[in-house]
């Protein structure tokens, strides 16, 4: 499947016999519960990443090694939706690989948009929107990338959430990432404090491993075999 940077320059006429074609299947196939048409959510999924990402030069590498780039956070609801990113709300967001690919992490930093690249905390600052991506991932394929995971959820009506936005997505769709998704310490993380210093998501299209982020002020943590959840962890007890 093309990438979404690739299906925006795909001629008009190609499109429409993509999508009188695509009509011959069922309709969950290719859209969201609410059933948004698919050439709808194709420039809302084609609008996020051509606001990080000026070519697919990175992507393409990424996909030949067999991983299917991601974007997680809370913040991707909004960016999702809004039609001029350069005027969205300030957007903190993760990039995903879920494997090594640091031997072109320099054409990673050639394919972003223009950019200042803060190499301490291995984040990106967008010149043209109010995104600061995470790229600490695909940069250094850390055990657990390094940020505040609060910062990729939000909390409301006692409910944890999270986003991601894969970049080879045949539906362009947007998915939630639950509650019962994210481990914290101690087990699943219902709550923004459990989620607080350090967590692990289990991805949609990353199931074979769950991705694991840290603040850097984490308190010490044990891992632990949880019953369900696989792999957890717990606070070491000091004393």
């Amino acid at each position: 499947m093309p990438s979404s940077k690739l299906a925006t320059r795909l001629p008009n006429e190609l499109w429409d016999t993509i999508l009188k074609y695509a009509k011959t299947f069922p309709a969950s196939s290719f859209a969201r519960e609410d059933d948004v048409p698919l050439e709808v959510l194709r420039e809302k999924h084609s609008t996020v990443w051509n606001a990080i990402f000026k070519d697919d030069d990175w992507a393409k590498k990424a996909s030949e090694s067999g991983f299917n780039p991601a974007l997680v956070g809370q913040n991707l609801y909004n960016l999702y939706e809004c039609q001029d990113i350069r005027n969205s709300k300030p957007a903190y967001i993760a990039l995903v690989v879920g494997g090594d690919i640091t031997d072109v992490r320099e054409i990673l930093l050639n394919s972003l948009q223009p950019h200042t690249f803060l190499k301490s905390t291995k984040e990106v600052v967008f010149k043209d929107s109010k995104i600061t991506l995470n790229i600490h991932d695909a940069w250094s394929w850390p055990d657990v990338i390094e940020l505040k995971p609060r910062r990729l959820f939000s909390y409301r009506y006692k409910t944890l959430r999270s986003a991601c936005l894969y970049w080879d997505d045949y539906s362009y769709s947007l998915y939630e990432v639950p509650a019962t998704d994210v481990i914290g310490i101690g087990g699943i993380a219902p709550t923004l404090k459990k989620a607080s210093f350090k967590c692990g998501l289990h991805l949609k299209k990353h199931k074979d491993q769950p991705q694991c982020f840290m603040d850097p002020k984490c308190p010490e943590t044990l891992p632990i075999l949880l019953e369900q959840e696989g792999i957890g962890w717990q606070q070491r007890r000091v004393g």
